[in-house]
């Protein structure tokens, strides 16, 4: 199935089906999100602890 067949059958969904499914896309993203933070603070952790972390600031 193409992206365009997707958006397609997206497009003909009834409107409560739409909201249910950018809701449950939504949270996914944000719970994608929580994974990858929880994930990079434990690799500081780690590198801290091995004293592998880097100092550093971003502009």
């Amino acid at each position: 199935m193409t992206l365009q067949e997707i958006i397609n059958s997206i497009e003909s969904l009834p409107t409560e089906d739409r909201e249910y499914l950018f809701e449950f896309m939504q949270k996914q993203r944000i719970e994608k999100k929580r994974t990858e933070i929880l994930t990079n603070a434990e690799e500081l952790k780690q590198a801290f602890n091995n004293g592998t972390a880097k100092r550093g600031s971003v502009y």
